[in-house]
């Protein structure tokens, strides 16, 4: 049986549990300020944990990607994807969150109630179906469509949340659409790994 929609009129509600969404959880609660952070996956910082690549690692230094704890003294000055992993672990422990946390959630809606003077988030439990939860401008993967020729292409296409490691295109010309950090990084593997990689970028690169 469906549930109605819940009225979070005394709660803060975060809609993720990546690490913007536990930083944010951790000031709030630290001021004493009740939370509740919803997410659609059954864990946290759920794009670092299955959306990554192997070789992956933070672009910047440490000491600029920590939130209000620091990363351990013994993690390296550019840490891996594991190690962050570790560290957002560590963090939402130290902090408490996951008693906060209702994973498996997707939020459908959300409106400012006037008269109520709160907001009325409608969400949906993914496990049992029920009404009672996450939207992020990274999640979807996205393809290109409409290149000409790739609808004759033999080969294989993939985005880069699937791509693991550049030794699986050991030999192989390999094209990396996009000069952002994952396209750079993925390529440099590529190349690393025996594969001749090559780049495109639709603007130009300084």
């Amino acid at each position: 049986m469906e549930k109605q929609p819940v009225a979070f009129s005394s709660t803060v509600l975060i809609i993720g549990a990546g690490p913007a969404g536990l930083a944010a959880a951790a000031c709030l609660t630290s001021k004493r300020i009740s939370v509740l952070i919803l997410d659609r996956e059954d864990t946290i910082a759920s794009l670092w944990r299955y959306r990554t690549y192997d070789r992956l690692h933070l672009h910047l230094k440490k000491q600029y990607c920590e939130l209000p704890i620091p990363f351990p003294p013994s993690t390296a000055v550019f840490p891996s994807c594991a190690d962050f992993l570790r560290y957002l672990d560590n963090y939402a422990e130290t902090f408490r969150l996951k008693n906060l946390l209702r994973l498996r959630r997707r939020v459908d809606s959300a409106q400012f109630d006037r008269a109520a003077s709160g907001w009325r988030v409608d969400a949906v439990n993914l496990e049992t179906g029920a009404v009672e939860s996450d939207g992020r401008e990274n999640d979807a993967p996205v393809l290109p469509v409409g290149v000409n020729g790739l609808d004759r292409f033999s080969g294989e296409t993939v985005h880069a949340h699937q791509f693991r490691t550049g030794k699986a295109y050991k030999g192989l010309d390999v094209l990396v659409v996009g000069s952002g950090n994952s396209g750079m990084e993925i390529a440099c593997d590529l190349a690393e790994s025996g594969a001749r990689a090559s780049i495109v970028a639709r603007g130009q690169i300084v």
